[in-house]
């Protein structure tokens, strides 16, 4: 992630490796036809230059579950310049543990016993 501090104008670059990305679970809701849930994390970062403190929000709307819906990062004290991609590190991380417990049956293997 690239970000401009507000404070001096610096620019400071962070991988995404370095955020913890510990997403949780804001709230969830039923909607028409399935539920859904709204996850977010709050990463404490500071300017390389000034020292300056920000804090960044990433938020993921997951609707049906399973699915990306909606996405977005803010950031205060500073601007974003370019947003890192973690989204695709939440779904890797944080579903990986559902994939397993969703794993279909080999239905050929159920047929021939």
């Amino acid at each position: 992630m690239v970000f401009k501090c507000a404070n001096c104008q610096g620019r400071n670059s962070i991988y995404i490796s370095e955020l913890s990305l510990n997403f949780d679970a804001v709230n969830s809701h039923e909607g028409a036809m399935r539920s859904g849930t709204h996850y977010g994390v709050i990463e404490e970062l500071s300017c390389g230059n000034c020292g300056e403190d920000c804090s960044v929000t990433l938020e993921i709307w997951e609707y049906p579950i399973g699915a990306d819906n909606q996405n977005e990062i803010s950031i205060d004290k500073s601007e974003i310049i370019e947003a890192p991609d973690y989204v695709e590190n939440f779904w890797n991380q944080y579903h990986r543990v559902w994939d397993d417990y969703y794993e279909e049956p080999d239905l050929d293997s159920i047929r021939n016993r």
